[in-house]
């Protein structure tokens, strides 16, 4: 059986003033050191984190790894950062065989309607809160067929945790 998460970037500092590739502000810090925690306790270990190379999306990574219990792969890629869902969806396609577990750390839209294009299955009511909103910050994982990363498509996935911030306290 093989794993998807998916996880926005957190919270990033808006203000006018900062440069183009804005880091997280203090919000988006503490959000993504509760995704990390929340992901440790319920035991989702990524092998491999594909990552946007976007400050934001680093960041974010980087916090949310340092509470795993595992030492996953990661790559960051600049490929991501102005990804649409289908690219997103070729670029999981190309995960080698050997990686069973894979975290996907991007931005809206593109990353809310992989996750929504993916949801087949899974709780009604997470299901139905999913479809309307990905926050930032916000964690999807889904379980998937035992196939081919390559053969990864539409409502493949059934949902097993949809977490925001809010959630997390």
């Amino acid at each position: 059986m093989k794993s998807l998460y998916l996880l926005r970037h957190a919270k990033y500092d808006r203000r006018p003033e900062v440069e183009s590739d804005p880091p997280l502000d203090d919000t988006g810090r503490r959000d993504a050191e509760r995704v990390g925690e929340y992901m440790r306790q319920h035991g989702l270990k990524p092998g491999l984190i594909l990552c946007s190379a976007a400050r934001r999306a680093s960041e974010t990574q980087a916090l949310v790894t340092a509470r795993l219990e595992c030492e996953p792969e990661v790559s960051i890629e600049q490929g991501i950062t102005k990804a649409d869902e289908k690219d997103l969806l070729s670029r999981l396609q190309e995960v080698g065989e050997v990686v069973a577990t894979v975290l996907l750390i991007g931005h809206n839209p593109a990353l809310h309607r992989l996750a929504s294009t993916l949801a087949g299955g899974g709780d009604p009511e997470a299901l139905a809160r999913l479809s309307a909103d990905l926050p930032s910050g916000s964690l999807t994982a889904f379980s998937l067929p035992d196939k081919p990363w390559l053969e990864l498509g539409s409502g493949d996935g059934t949902l097993t945790h949809f977490v925001v911030p809010a959630d997390l306290g």
